[in-house]
């Protein structure tokens, strides 16, 4: 449970799929496979620098940190950011959706085949204070716990960013997102940022959220 929060309201949980030790094992062999060829073929976008190898918040918050100044510096221009994150994220990952990317992508044949059978036919019960739920049918989300979590949102999500305006910035950490945009006067800055309408559009498409908008 999140601290703080009310044990009697749903949202207050955060679950954490229990998995098998040798599927878990299997699973991060995949996903060491999976990720090698992404990068080989620089299927993930640019400035997704969650769970990456040799990429961190610090690599954004860079980025954010040059264009901002380099912005003042040569053009007296005024920045903005704005900062969200999509709600219950990992949780919301179609599972349709998702297959269709991967094939899309053109993956190794073996690779496809073994993340299609571990999305097919998932179920789960929930077990709270010694009580456990009946099994559900999931039709959506990764199993929170699962070494290939993380990895499949930032696939899924991996065209997110592609109908974002061309004078906006943006940085990604999984799921939590920045959008940048530079202009002559604050006002119009803060115009320029309310990308909203393209971010909510796509954040349909994709069966998601956004969540914390700041």
């Amino acid at each position: 449970m999140k601290p703080k929060k009310d044990k009697q309201h749903p949202s207050s949980y955060r679950p954490i799929s229990l998995l098998s030790y040798l599927g878990k094992l299997l699973e991060k062999i995949i996903k060491q496979r999976l990720m090698l060829e992404l990068e080989r073929r620089n299927i993930l976008p640019e400035h997704q620098a969650g769970f990456r190898p040799g990429k961190s918040t610090i690599y954004n918050i860079l980025r954010l940190e040059r264009y901002a100044q380099n912005q003042l510096r040569c053009a007296r221009r005024h920045s903005a950011v704005i900062l969200f994150d999509i709600k219950a994220a990992f949780d919301s990952v179609w599972h349709d959706g998702l297959k269709y990317k991967l094939n899309d992508l053109r993956l190794p044949k073996y690779i496809i085949n073994y993340l299609t059978s571990f999305l097919k036919h998932r179920t789960a019960s929930i077990e709270i204070e010694n009580v456990l739920s009946r099994q559900f049918n999931l039709k959506s989300g990764t199993p929170q716990g699962s070494p290939l979590s993380r990895l499949l949102y930032i696939i899924y999500t991996a065209d997110s960013m592609n109908d974002i305006p061309t004078h906006t910035e943006h940085g990604l950490f999984a799921d939590d997102t920045a959008l940048w945009t530079a202009s002559n006067t604050m006002t119009y800055t803060l115009k320029k940022v309310g990308s909203l309408p393209n971010l909510n559009s796509s954040a349909f498409l994709h069966r998601t959220i956004l969540s914390s908008v700041e």
